[in-house]
Parts: C-alpha cells; sequence; structure tokens
C-alpha cells in the first residue's frame, strides 16, 4: 500500500489561508480545526451543534467563525460558504466531515401502526452522509471557480465502511460508498485545474459516535 509521511514543514502553508469545515465541533473535524489554528489559518466552522460550534468560536478567537449547518439543509450549507467569503474571502480549502450512524438496517422492519402495513427505511442517513456531501461540493465548486488562479480544494470523509462489510448499518456504508464514487466523478473534470478533490476513509477514531450508539453493532465486526 502507498504511504506517505507528513512533514511539519508542509504544513507552513496555512498561515493565512481560510479552510471551512463541516463536522467541526467534535472528533476528526475538531482536531483539524486545532491543527489549522495553530498553523495560521482562518477557519469557517459549521456543524449541526449550535451550543458547541458557539462556544468553540469562542474560545478560538477572531479567525474563526461559526454557523449552524445542517448539511442536509442545502440553505445552511450556503449560508456557511456565504459567511465565509464574506469574512475571509478566497476560501482555500474545505473539510466536509459530517456525518452520522443510524441503527436502522434493510432487514428491521417498520410497519404503520394502524395498518400494519410496511413503511419505508429511514432515509436520514442518506440525506446527511450523501446528500449532504452533494450539497458541500456544489457550494465548493461554485466558490473555488471564483479564484482560478488559486490552488483549492475539497476533502470528503467517507468511511472504511464503504469498502469493507460494517453490517448492520447498511445506509451508512451504501451513503459513504457514494462518496467514493462522486470523487471518482469529480476529479477528471477537474484535471488541469487549480481545484482537487480527495476522500478519506477513516476506521472508528477514539472519539467515534458510533462507539457509544452501537456497541452491539461493533461486536459483531471485532471492534
Amino acid at each position: 500500500m502507498t504511504s506517505y509521511t507528513l512533514a511539519d514543514t508542509d504544513l507552513n502553508s496555512l498561515a493565512g489561508k481560510t479552510i471551512l469545515i463541516i463536522g467541526a465541533a467534535t472528533g476528526v473535524g475538531r482536531a483539524a480545526v486545532d491543527i489549522a489554528i495553530e498553523l495560521g489559518a482562518n477557519v469557517a466552522i459549521g456543524d449541526w451543534n449550535e451550543d458547541e460550534g458557539t462556544a468553540l468560536a469562542k474560545t478560538l478567537g477572531d479567525r474563526t467563525i461559526f454557523r449552524k449547518c445542517d448539511v442536509s439543509n442545502w440553505d445552511h450549507v450556503l449560508d456557511l460558504f456565504e459567511t465565509a467569503h464574506a469574512r475571509f474571502g478566497v476560501i482555500h480549502s474545505v473539510l466536509s466531515n459530517a456525518g452520522i450512524n443510524t441503527h436502522e438496517g434493510l432487514f428491521t422492519d417498520t410497519r404503520d401502526p394502524s395498518t400494519g402495513r410496511l413503511l419505508p427505511p429511514s432515509l436520514k442517513s442518506i440525506d446527511v452522509n450523501l446528500v449532504g456531501q452533494l450539497y458541500v461540493a456544489k457550494c465548493a465548486l461554485h466558490y473555488f471557480a471564483k479564484w482560478p488562479q488559486t490552488r483549492c480544494q475539497l476533502v470528503m470523509t467517507s468511511s472504511a465502511g464503504a469498502f469493507f462489510p460494517a453490517p448492520p448499518i447498511h445506509m451508512y456504508c451504501a451513503a459513504k460508498a457514494g462518496i467514493v464514487g462522486l470523487m471518482r466523478a469529480l476529479y477528471p473534470e477537474l484535471e488541469g485545474t487549480n481545484v482537487t478533490v480527495n476522500t478519506v476513509a477513516p476506521w472508528l477514531t477514539g472519539k467515534s459516535q458510533s462507539q457509544s450508539q452501537m456497541p452491539h453493532q461493533l461486536e459483531r465486526i471485532h471492534v
């Protein structure tokens, strides 16, 4: 497997740049915010948790802004980009990191209590983990096009669940695989431009919401 060792000096160029991070109040997103601020970047923070996001922005000072952002809500996503652009100007990088895990799988039957008829599966995971990524990608590409001479990056968080079996989070795995497909569909059209698009696919992290939400399911996949 190809590996790349990142040196501290590789990150020096972040000073003065603007990074927009969605899903930034906790976990991987929060770690990215801390690193960006430490290295001198401006950070636009988006998260559905308004209390934690507001508190985070207050502790980090003038180089941050926060907007409540449910990525499945187009107006929320667009508002975050508009606010970041108005405050900082060029948006150099976007980390689309928001995501949720849901318990419902395709083997779980939910029925209408009044008729007994089978109900459709919840698409909340698809809405947040895939539709939300599409919304972020659309906004990022729209704004990047304003600065064709500037190097800009879109990074979308997928999951190892896009590549390996992770029962019973079927909707989650399907959505995360869709992110990989989106990245592969976008990058050929960006060749020859100053825009790059990439996907990262982490497994569980130390503060993963999965560890508290789905302990029994995690036992099944030997975590």
